[in-house]
This record gives structure tokens, C-alpha cells and sequence, in this order.
């Protein structure tokens, strides 16, 4: 796994992920809108979308639609990560078809939500990865 993982983020350069729309990162209602949630609790599309959110994030970090940030800029790679695989190796999908469903959600995402929102829901993703 260790592997994988290293040549994912070799591989993922400025890599993002697809988004469900104007889904919600968490599905369950007595989570939306909530830090509370853990990682654990995700399910491995939720997982997906939270990749996707933050290679989003950072391509709105980079070309300056949202402020800096300073506390989660240095995780963001390691964060998108962690949840790519969550939702990648349970479903056995290789390297090149994880990547390839996290830039989709990465531009479902940018296309159809707004930089604050993406922002919002990122950093919760982020923050959920210890």
C-alpha cells in the first residue's frame, strides 16, 4: 500500500476529483454542515468526493478565487490522498482509474459550486484526517 500510495502522490502533481453535483460531503443528514463526522464514517464515495474537494480547494488556492491557508496548504496533497485511497482500494480500482475518477470529481466539482462552498467543505475534509 505504501507504494501506491507514494506513486499516487508522484502521480497526482495537481491532481483533483469529481464531485455528485450539489451533493453534500456526507450523506446522512445528522451529518451535513458538521466537523463531526470522522474519516471512519465515510462512506467510499463520500471519500471520493472529499478528494475531489480538496484537489478543487487547491486549484482555488492556487489561481487566488479563495484566501490562503496557511494551516491546511502544507496537507492538502497528504489529505486528498488518504481519502483517494479510502474510496479507491476497497473497490480494487487501480492507480490510473482512481486518478482518472478523482480529476472527473475535481471538475464536476468546479463546475458546479461555488469557491466559498468548495472551500467550506474541503477544509472539513481536510481537518478529518489525522
Amino acid at each position: 500500500m505504501k507504494v501506491w500510495l507514494i506513486s499516487m502522490v508522484v502521480a497526482a502533481g495537481s491532481v483533483s476529483a469529481c464531485s455528485q453535483g450539489d451533493d453534500p460531503i456526507i450523506d446522512d443528514a445528522a451529518y451535513k454542515g458538521q466537523q463531526s463526522a470522522s474519516f471512519d464514517e465515510l462512506s467510499p464515495t463520500e471519500h471520493l468526493r472529499c478528494a475531489g474537494l480538496i484537489s478543487a480547494y487547491n486549484r482555488l488556492l492556487n489561481d487566488g478565487s479563495v484566501a490562503a491557508d496557511v494551516e491546511r496548504e502544507p496537507r492538502l496533497l497528504e489529505t486528498m490522498m488518504w481519502h483517494n485511497n479510502a474510496y479507491a482500494l476497497p473497490a480494487g480500482l487501480d492507480e490510473q482509474t482512481s486518478m482518472a475518477q478523482l480529476n472527473e470529481s475535481r471538475e464536476q466539482i468546479l463546475a458546479s459550486e461555488d469557491a466559498s462552498s468548495v472551500a467550506a467543505e474541503a477544509q472539513i475534509c481536510v481537518d478529518m484526517v489525522d
